[in-house]
């Protein structure tokens, strides 16, 4: 089914985006949208295979526009966007010695998007986001949009990120299988 605690998990997706900078405001633009068009349609499935059942019987593609498959699928790349971005970063923190700076972030952030959505990307989109990692904050000036102090990285934002790690992960890798195995090509 799908439930408020995987909406939440969008959620703290949805805030990352945001606090990552002018770069990604659109793609936060774009996140809030798809996860509003799913919220309003969480009530009438009482699971994600039923979504793709009912959209499927009336004749709608799940990789048109306005599909809410295609915004449960696009909302999935997301979240597993963050979740490899805060893995990135979490090992980051944990590994001996400091921070590179701002190439820190965007490193992770490159890494997380090629593993996410780079891959759906046209060409231009594609573009705009390297250009855009360039704009992100360092390190530590995210760590403390997220509301981190510096002296608590190690403490609260290691074992933080691998929480929302541990919560997301299963639930990127089961709606790609779902979808994957509806022979959905998005």
């Amino acid at each position: 089914a799908i439930r408020g605690g995987q909406l939440r998990v969008c959620g703290f997706s949805s805030a990352c985006f945001t606090l990552a900078g002018a770069a990604f405001e659109f793609a936060g633009s774009d996140y809030r949208t798809k996860m509003a068009q799913l919220e309003a349609a969480a009530g009438q499935f009482a699971s994600v295979e039923e979504l793709l059942d009912r959209e499927t019987a009336a004749g709608r593609r799940p990789e048109a526009r306005g599909s809410v498959a295609r915004a449960l699928h696009r909302l999935t790349c997301g979240c597993k966007f963050v979740l490899l971005l805060l893995e990135g970063l979490v090992e980051s923190l944990e590994a001996d010695g400091p921070a590179q700076g701002d190439s820190d972030l965007r490193d992770v952030a490159r890494r997380a998007y090629a593993g996410s959505m780079r891959y759906y990307h046209p060409a231009a989109v594609r573009m705009a986001v390297s250009a855009g990692l360039y704009l992100l904050p360092g390190r530590e000036v995210f760590l403390g949009k997220l509301g981190i102090p510096a002296e608590s990285v190690k403490t609260v934002a290691a074992p933080q990120g691998r929480r929302f790690v541990a919560a997301a992960r299963p639930l990127t890798e089961n709606v790609h299988a779902l979808l994957r195995d509806r022979g959905v090509n998005l």
